[in-house]
């Protein structure tokens, strides 16, 4: 495990930048781009590939432990050898690698989830600078200029001469079809700090870093440090643990002065009888086309149009967060016609419409869904699909839960979004739910049951992908010490951002975020919509906002002040 090893194994072509002149433009080409979004159903026509996750899937879907600490060393071979050819020449092993550690992210072994976060961190970025450590994070975004890396220098460190100490980073291309590339700057020491300064960003995304000495010719990279020959990264190294490296997510333009409002579609505009409380006219898409001129009055730079995905057809109250399919706009609030409407006249007054994402869909979906869903055992035994969840305080009983131990689900909700956003020129998503991603409960130990003749009840593939599962029972990213004490950032979170920014420059990815798990969002490259802060203002107020919107009042002596929000 160690930091990029050299230029060659990468395809990069060196280039220096002088001491006055640190310029992105100054750029030399990498051929590992993070894995390509293509259909994992298949396994291409590379036999080794496809034997390889065939034997993969036996090992995992057994119970020897030993084979399976053996197989992820292999997986984790493998992928580095990916990385050192480039991923261009073994896409078919990618694509396995790819499939595989997704699977595991649920898998009944501890340290099987731990690395196969790893491992899918370091899949996702192209290089190898997470593969014993994560990466300490900065915010930064595209109109930020001049950043400036301040690395804190060890005590009683050797120090290279300045002239010989560069930065590389990692990060996507100007051109936004080109692969992403390494480049070098020059930096310079000040007092007891290593500096760096990045001029600007060509757009947005993840920009990995390490600093070296470009003069020590016999060094190996260890942790993104150089080590002499005999010597440890901790002896050598001029900073301490986590600090010689780090990560900048950059964010689209402007993004720290955005002002959001959500507009319940169904709300805006609607009649209810005032005795019954029955809806007579629900709202539409043109009722909250009025409203713009108000909004944009207010100072509103993006909307949320929540509840604009289609329902069930045959459900007048199906809720807006009963999605039948993900693709569809809501026939009910005036279908496509009013809705590209609504976002047309949106981009006219500079306004970012903004989309709901949703990880469940209706029990009452589009067929499409139909092989993905999970499933757990009702009160007699029987498998029934799992409802929706948070795997915490809520479940939706009209919604059902896909199997996220599937890349094919993972795919499936990215190009469900990039082909409305492509239809309709949306600028944002709103990931419901979005601090549960990926949502993969533990499997169900009836998956090992035997029939009466010896054999296994349930086949390999529905054993490898968990296909009954532990009711509400969270497995997974969230559960791991690579999330918990590692701040390892959320792999699915960060192909589902890098998908977007790969193809649509100034998009914004909001994630609905409970929980306590603020800065894991935020460390994923998701702007965290923190429910805690409407539920400390409410409390301010002498009342208590539950996750589900209910309110109830408290007592004076168990309400929020305003430190606690300043903490927060």
């Amino acid at each position: 495990g160690n930091a990029p090893k050299n230029s060659q194994a990468y395809g990069v072509h060196e280039t220096y930048s002088n001491n006055n002149n640190n310029s992105y433009e100054n750029q030399s080409e990498s051929t590992n781009s993070a894995p390509g979004n293509h259909n994992k159903t298949t396994m291409g026509k590379d036999k080794r590939a496809r034997t390889k996750f065939e034997k993969w899937m036996k090992i995992f879907a057994s119970l020897d432990e030993a084979l399976c600490a053996e197989a992820i060393g292999e997986i984790e071979a493998e992928l580095l050898n990916a990385q050192n050819v480039g991923y261009n020449t073994c896409l078919d092993m990618v694509s396995v690698l790819e499939a595989m550690l997704v699977c595991l992210l649920g898998h009944r072994m501890d340290d099987i989830r731990e690395r196969a976060v790893i491992l899918l961190n370091v899949l996702y970025d192209g290089h190898d600078l997470q593969i014993n450590e994560a990466l300490h994070v900065q915010i930064s975004s595209v109109d930020e200029h001049n950043l400036e890396i301040r690395v804190p220098i060890r005590e009683n460190a050797t120090i290279p001469a300045p002239e010989h100490l560069r930065l590389k980073l990692f990060g996507p291309s100007r051109d936004l079809h080109s692969p992403p590339r390494w480049t070098e700057f020059s930096v310079q020491i000040e007092g007891k700090h290593v500096v760096c300064v990045i001029p600007s960003f060509p757009r947005e995304g993840y920009y990995d870093w390490y600093i070296y000495d470009s003069a020590n010719q016999g060094f190996q990279m260890r942790n993104g440090v150089a080590v002499a020959a005999g010597q440890s990264a901790e002896d050598s190294s001029m900073f301490e643990t986590r600090k010689g490296k780090g990560r900048i997510i950059v964010h689209p333009a402007r993004i720290r002065s955005e002002y959001f409002v959500e507009t319940p579609v169904d709300q805006i505009g609607a009649t209810w009888d005032e005795s019954t409380g029955m809806l007579h006219d629900r709202g539409s898409f043109d009722s909250v086309l009025q409203q713009l001129p108000e909004l944009k009055m207010r100072g509103i730079t993006g909307v949320y149009i929540m509840g604009a995905l289609e329902r069930p057809l045959d459900d007048d109250e199906a809720t807006p967060f009963n999605v039948a399919d993900r693709e569809q706009i809501a026939s009910k609030l005036g279908g496509r016609r009013q809705f590209q409407n609504l976002v047309s006249e949106m981009q006219r007054l500079e306004m970012k419409p903004i989309l709901d994402g949703f990880e469940r869909v209706s029990r009452t979906s589009h067929r499409k869904y139909r092989k993905y869903i999970v499933e757990t055992l009702n009160q007699r035994g029987v498998p029934t699909p799992h409802p929706g969840t948070d795997a915490h305080e809520n479940q939706w009983s009209d919604s059902v839960l896909l199997n996220y131990r599937k890349v094919e689900v993972w795919d499936l909700m990215i190009n469900e979004a990039k082909s409305l956003i492509r239809e309709f020129g949306l600028k944002g998503i709103r990931l419901d739910n979005a601090s549960s991603y990926p949502l993969i409960l533990a499997a169900d130990p009836i998956l090992f049951r035997r029939d009466p003749d010896g054999e296994l009840h349930y086949s390999l593939e529905e054993i490898f992908y968990g296909q009954i599962v532990i009711a509400n029972a969270e497995c997974s990213y969230w559960t791991t010490e690579a999330c918990m004490d590692l701040n390892y950032p959320n792999p699915f979170l960060v192909k589902f951002v890098k998908e977007m920014w790969n193809e649509f420059p100034g998009f914004i990815v909001v994630g609905e975020t409970s929980f306590h798990r603020e800065v894991e969002m935020v460390q994923s490259g998701v702007v965290a919509q923190s429910m805690r802060i409407p539920q400390i203002l409410a409390s301010i107020a002498g009342r208590s906002l539950r996750k589900d919107g209910s309110v109830a009042r408290i007592a004076a002596n168990r309400r929020s002040t305003a430190k606690t929000l300043g903490r927060l």
